[in-house]
């Protein structure tokens, strides 16, 4: 089979990317084919994988969102592939990676009724409708059951269209308890006081969290 895997960016410390990697490397190893079309690409690229690089322009996020999905429908036309998988929210996939939150429902509690007149909710609400609303045919595999129901809630999401994902971790990943520091040795080896509190913030938004932690 044929795989295409479709993700708006690609950069290594990105836990969507990792794991569109994983999927596809897992496809290659069975003997299928697998191609990544994408706005761009940082880090290298894997043995086996086709990389798709789709050129896309804006002023604005959603505007630049809104240039890549155009172009890279164009694309897909011109191909025949067996199964079509959307890592960001892109209606007319096969399968979406339900790997974000719900984006109306998340917008609706932060922000006023005026911002669900701004172009930027309009047209990511617009696509996150086109892969949960009832009358779509696109299957989802859900990381989450509690995010599961919030699509629900707003979308009316038929239960058979998703299949909820067990947690997995690479084996490459796990922690050999026996070799973790201990609490005290570990405090000491950082400077901390007993009185102090430590703060340990994982993600890839490095600048981001180094600003929320001063």
């Amino acid at each position: 089979m044929h795989f295409a895997f479709c993700l708006y960016k690609h950069f290594p410390y990105s836990g969507l990317s990792l794991d569109m990697l994983r999927i596809a490397n897992e496809c290659i190893q069975r003997g299928h084919k697998a191609t990544v079309y994408t706005g761009s690409w940082e880090g290298d690229v894997p043995d086996g994988v086709e990389v798709i690089i789709i050129k896309h322009f804006g002023l604005t996020n959603h505007t630049r969102a809104h240039s890549f999905h155009r172009k890279l429908r164009k694309q897909l036309e011109t191909m025949s592939f067996d199964v079509v998988v959307g890592f960001n929210k892109i209606p007319g996939m096969d399968i979406y990676y339900c790997g974000d939150y719900c984006y109306v429902g998340r917008s609706f509690l932060r922000h006023s009724w005026f911002y669900r007149f701004t172009p930027r909710f309009l047209y990511f609400s617009n696509f996150e409708r086109g892969v949960f609303d009832a009358s779509s045919k696109t299957n989802i595999l859900s990381l989450s059951d509690r995010e599961r129901l919030i699509y629900q809630q707003y979308y009316l999401t038929q239960d058979s269209r998703f299949l909820c994902l067990p947690p997995t971790l690479e084996k490459a990943r796990w922690a050999n308890l026996d070799k973790l520091p201990t609490r005290a040795s570990l405090r000491t080896s950082l400077g901390i006081k007993e009185d102090q509190n430590l703060v340990l913030l994982i993600g890839s938004g490095f600048q981001l969290k180094v600003w929320i932690a001063q």
